[in-house]
């Protein structure tokens, strides 16, 4: 019985380990990461500004990404924004658009990120193949916050596994 909980608790170990591992990384993408991915979203975002600002001469434009989306093709990481574009001139609104735009994270990260561009009807053609991504990815706060959290966990697992082992499992002299 001791062996097999020892054992028990060599896997827990292991297991915990590599959650600290898994937290490391979450903790990097949002020091790291999401800056990245925050950056080349201000890039769409003026890119997008300026196309309208050229089809509206002297327009404000206002430009939000509301709802994101991934796509988890092979090796490749699609992602995908739902853009809302807003031009007034004045105080008529003359442009209100809804736009999906997908990008590869992979080709963003090397430099070579192309959009692609859907309007609502295209998009629903293909919006089933995506998911909702959840807010971290964009976040690198929330992100940090979160691997902080599992390195903590993890090693509370993993030193709680040495003294388990170290202090009701170990080989009693008689």
């Amino acid at each position: 019985m001791r062996f097999i909980l020892r054992f028990i608790m060599t896997l827990v170990g292991i297991v915990a380990f590599f959650t600290m591992l898994a937290g490391g990384a979450v903790w990097a993408y949002g020091q790291y990461g999401a800056p990245l991915v925050a950056t080349q979203l201000e890039e769409a975002e003026t890119q997008i500004e300026a196309a309208l600002e050229d089809e509206y001469p002297g327009a404000e434009v206002t430009v939000e990404f509301e709802e994101v989306f991934y796509q988890l093709e092979g090796t490749s990481l699609y992602v995908a924004f739902q853009v809302h574009a807003i031009a007034e001139v004045g105080d008529t609104e003359v442009a209100n658009e809804t736009t999906y735009a997908t990008i590869d994270i992979l080709g963003m990260i090397t430099g070579e990120a192309d959009f692609e561009v859907y309007d609502a009807t295209q998009w629903a053609d293909i919006e089933d193949q995506f998911t909702a991504a959840p807010t971290f990815l964009f976040d690198g706060t929330e992100a940090s916050q979160t691997g902080m959290t599992i390195i903590i966990v993890g090693a509370a697992a993993f030193v709680g596994s040495i003294l388990v082992k170290a202090i009701f499992l170990r080989k009693r002299l008689v």
